[in-house]
C-alpha cells in the first residue's frame, strides 16, 4: 500500500499543521513518519473553546487536558500562547493550588501572550492572569480581552512590584469598562514594563462619560517607560 501521507512535502505539512486546532494537529503524528513530530514545530499554541469540549464546567474531566498543557508548554519552544476561555472553574484550579501555583514554570521562549474572554471581577481569574504574566518574563506582546461579569470572591491582590516585564513592547486590552479591577491590572502593567512603547485599549459597553473618565484615569497612571503611549482604539 502506497504511503501517500509520507510523500507530502515538508512545506505542505507545515502549512496544514498551522491551520489545525492543537488537538487535531497532534493527531496527525500517526499519519506517517514525516508527520510524527511535525506538530511540535508549531509557533503558536492556541487553546480555544473546541479544545475543552462541552464538559468545561467539570474540573475533574479536564485535569488530564490541563496536565497535557503543562507538559506540552514545558517541552516545546512555542512563541505564542493563546487561551480563549470563559468558564472560570478551571481558572480557579490553575490559580489556586493548581498547575500554575504549584510549579516554578517559566516560559522562556514565549514572546506573545494572548488571553481572551476573561471576567476580571472574578478573583480567581484575576489571580490567574497575574500568575500567567509572572510565568512569561520575556513576552514582547500581551493581548487580553475582558468582559464585565458578576463579582466572584474578593480581589485582595498582592502585586509583585519587584517582578519586571523588561521586554514587553505592546499591550492591547479590549472590552475594558473602567472597573477597579481592570484599572488595577493596567496600572500594574504600566509600572513593571520599562520598555513599553504602546498600550492600546478598546472600551467595552459603557457610555461616553464613563469612557472619558476611564481614559483620563489610564493617562494619569505612572509609567515605568518614558516612551509609553496610551492609545484608544476605535470601537
Amino acid at each position: 500500500m502506497a504511503d501517500y501521507f509520507g510523500n507530502v512535502p515538508d512545506l505542505v505539512i507545515d502549512k496544514i499543521i498551522e491551520k489545525l486546532p492543537i488537538h487535531m494537529a497532534a493527531q496527525t503524528s500517526v499519519l506517517s513518519k514525516p508527520w510524527r513530530r511535525a506538530w511540535l514545530s508549531l509557533k503558536s499554541l492556541m487553546f480555544e473553546y473546541d479544545f475543552w469540549g462541552q464538559q468545561t464546567s467539570l474540573i475533574g474531566d479536564n485535569i488530564p487536558k490541563l496536565l497535557a498543557i503543562y507538559f506540552f508548554i514545558t517541552m516545546v519552544r512555542f512563541t505564542t500562547f493563546v487561551l480563549i476561555f470563559r468558564v472560570t472553574h478551571l481558572m480557579l484550579f490553575l490559580s489556586g493550588g493548581g498547575i500554575i501555583r504549584s510549579t516554578s514554570v517559566t516560559f522562556k521562549h514565549l514572546d506573545k501572550l494572548c488571553l481572551s474572554d476573561l471576567n476580571l471581577n472574578d478573583s480567581g481569574v484575576f489571580h490567574y492572569i497575574l500568575s500567567m504574566i509572572e510565568c512569561c518574563p520575556y513576552i514582547k506582546t500581551f493581548e487580553i480581552s475582558v468582559y464585565s461579569g458578576e463579582n466572584v470572591g474578593q480581589n485582595i491582590v498582592g502585586f509583585n512590584h519587584n517582578y519586571k516585564l523588561d521586554h514587553l513592547r505592546k499591550i492591547t486590552i479590549k472590552g475594558i469598562t473602567g472597573s477597579s479591577e481592570e484599572l488595577k491590572l493596567v496600572e500594574h502593567l504600566l509600572a513593571i514594563s520599562g520598555s513599553l512603547e504602546n498600550l492600546f485599549f478598546r472600551a467595552g459597553r459603557c457610555d461616553t462619560d464613563s469612557e472619558l473618565k476611564m481614559s483620563r484615569a489610564l493617562i494619569r497612571f505612572p509609567r515605568a517607560s518614558t516612551k509609553a503611549s496610551i492609545i484608544c482604539l476605535d470601537t
